[in-house]
């Protein structure tokens, strides 16, 4: 797996593949033992250096964006700004108006 400025990833966890593309987050360890999360988007091909299950298959992959997610705090934060901006989108005031849509 890659190292990156002595990062080591120790767990790629895949959540959706689109086609080619395949996105999750990678558990990343450092000498020290710290770990952090970053949230990555992968193309799918032969060559690629990442190996993960999904679904039953055994995909390689490219990393080619990742985005670090430096404490639960600020996905909160992040997950509360993309709900608004999505509901605005989609002309819902609340998630209740959206789970009642979605049944």
């Amino acid at each position: 797996m890659l190292e990156e400025r002595g990062w080591k990833t120790i767990k790629i966890v895949p959540f959706r593949r689109s086609g080619k593309w395949i996105t999750g987050a990678e558990i990343q360890e450092n000498a020290e033992g710290k770990k952090r999360v970053k949230r990555f988007k992968g193309f799918i091909k032969e060559s690629g250096k990442n190996v993960v299950e999904y679904k039953g298959e055994t995909l390689r992959f490219s990393m080619i964006q990742r985005f670090n997610i430096p404490s639960l705090d600020y996905w909160l934060k992040i997950h509360e700004h993309i709900v608004k901006l999505l509901q605005e989108l989609e002309g819902q005031k609340s998630l209740l108006e959206w789970e009642k849509k979605k049944k």
